[in-house]
């Protein structure tokens, strides 16, 4: 998975553990949730400065 690869989630148990996949074995399906990582939160969100306007002297 992409997001994953690249950062932007991490796979947790129902305790909060954090696992390297979401644990599918083909058989029944995945056992972990993704969430969302510091950075992914943030690109999920927007950046404040991409909010900004222009100043002017």
């Amino acid at each position: 998975m992409a997001l994953h690869r690249d950062g932007l989630i991490e796979f947790r148990d129902a305790v909060g553990t954090v696992h390297p996949n979401d644990g599918d074995d083909g058989v029944r399906g995945p056992q972990y949730a993704p969430y969302l990582t510091a950075i992914g939160r943030r690109l999920a969100t927007g950046f404040p400065q991409a909010h900004r306007t222009p100043q002017t002297v």
